[in-house]
């Protein structure tokens, strides 16, 4: 198996004789799809309310921490659950479950999405936003924030500048970290909206004892997570000049 794996065989499949490489090659983009645009929404909302809640605080702090809260809270079925019923069954201004390929249907492709996205997204926004705002915070006193201030600079090109940017390595780690997590946490999401990517691959596999698709999903799901944080550790780079050092 290893002497195959080498050459970039991942086996055959027991139950339908096709080579696991074809049938994880169908199935993966879609999950990366769904993983990225989750990653993107959350970075966006996270990073966005995180740091407004550091910079004006107040009502808006503490609304903040508690939705917040609330959000890290809800599993990611619960909160999937809820939002088939609420949009899918009672609404009905989105589909519930299914995937639309884009070169189909674009606003299909996107519709169908929206809220496995938004479940997965849900828990992941109010960790980047919490992470946020407490790096913030802990930059606002250091010395040459207090020296950006002394020179002259803008409230608004301090905070841009030398608060929000030096902020951003802690969130970096925690985002390669929960999209690794996000691989795993697909599984219950694609069965919940019914949407076809590698989760629901390895789960068939597993129900019918197909081990050579299992083992081979493991693998690649196992090298993205490594690949995952070898690119965060490249982005500390262009974060933090003297990682380069």
């Amino acid at each position: 198996y290893l002497s195959n794996l080498a050459t970039g065989s991942l086996g055959t499949s027991l139950q339908n004789n096709q080579p696991v490489l074809n049938l994880v090659a169908q199935r993966l983009p879609r999950t990366l799809i769904l993983i990225a645009t989750s990653t993107a929404v959350s970075l966006l909302l996270g990073v966005l309310i995180g740091a407004s809640a550091a910079r004006f605080g107040g009502w808006w702090d503490k609304t903040v921490l508690v939705a917040t809260s609330v959000g890290v809270a809800i599993p990611s079925f619960v909160a999937a659950v809820l939002l088939v019923y609420v949009f899918g069954v009672q609404l009905k201004v989105l589909p519930s479950g299914g995937f639309v390929p884009f070169e189909r249907d674009a606003l299909g492709f996107v519709r169908s999405l929206v809220l496995p996205t938004a479940a997965l997204a849900l828990g992941f926004t109010g960790i980047i936003a919490r992470m946020t705002r407490s790096s913030v915070l802990g930059l606002g006193q250091r010395d040459w924030v207090r020296t950006g201030r002394a020179v002259g600079l803008g409230e608004g090109t301090v905070f841009r500048r030398h608060i929000l940017r030096n902020s951003l390595s802690p969130v970096l780690t925690v985002t390669g970290l929960q999209m690794g997590a996000m691989l795993g946490g697909t599984v219950i999401i694609e069965r919940v909206f019914n949407y076809p990517g590698l989760s629901g691959l390895l789960i068939d596999a597993v129900t019918q004892r197909d081990y050579p698709i299992v083992q081979g999903v493991v693998l690649v799901i196992a090298a993205l997570f490594v690949l995952l944080n070898l690119l965060v550790d490249i982005a500390y780079g262009f974060l933090d000049p003297r990682g380069k050092n």
